[in-house]
């Protein structure tokens, strides 16, 4: 691989993330592969070349790219969601290029619904996967 990295973001309504494909040399045909955290199948996200426009192959709604030029192919996903968890392979020409593994963060409360006055609640972390040592942490965000 050209590079590899971990990415963690949440899934929220307002969270994305620009996945970069990079190479110095050009090439033709460009894909992007999905190997989803929850299945043992991989899918194809995206695929372009040259002479045509971009194919996205799943959710045209939140999987998106503007652009292969031979040296780029940038994949946009947004909004992120829980499920989007997984390992990403941008392959130029058939020779992997870059790899990054998404590691999603979902926060829930119970009750359903958020804070009311008086009220307890219990705020739930749940991470995707867990990928080496992993610390979760509240953090309390005085006046926020």
């Amino acid at each position: 691989f050209g590079t590899e990295h971990t990415l963690y973001r949440g899934s929220l309504n307002s969270s994305e993330v620009v996945l970069i494909c990079h190479s110095q040399n050009s090439y033709r045909t460009a894909h992007w592969q999905w190997k989803p955290s929850s299945k043992t199948n991989a899918l194809i996200v995206a695929s372009a070349d040259n002479n045509t426009l971009i194919s996205m192959e799943i959710d045209k709604e939140r999987f998106s790219s503007e652009d292969f030029d031979g040296f780029n192919f940038p994949l946009r996903i947004s909004p992120v969601k829980f499920g989007d968890s997984g390992r990403y392979i941008c392959y130029f020409y058939g020779h992997a290029m870059a790899s990054v593994t998404l590691v999603t963060v979902q926060v829930s409360t119970e009750p359903p619904g958020g804070l009311s006055r008086n009220r307890s609640v219990v705020l739930n972390c749940e991470i995707s996967q867990v990928i080496g040592s992993v610390t979760l942490a509240w953090l309390w965000m005085k006046g926020a």
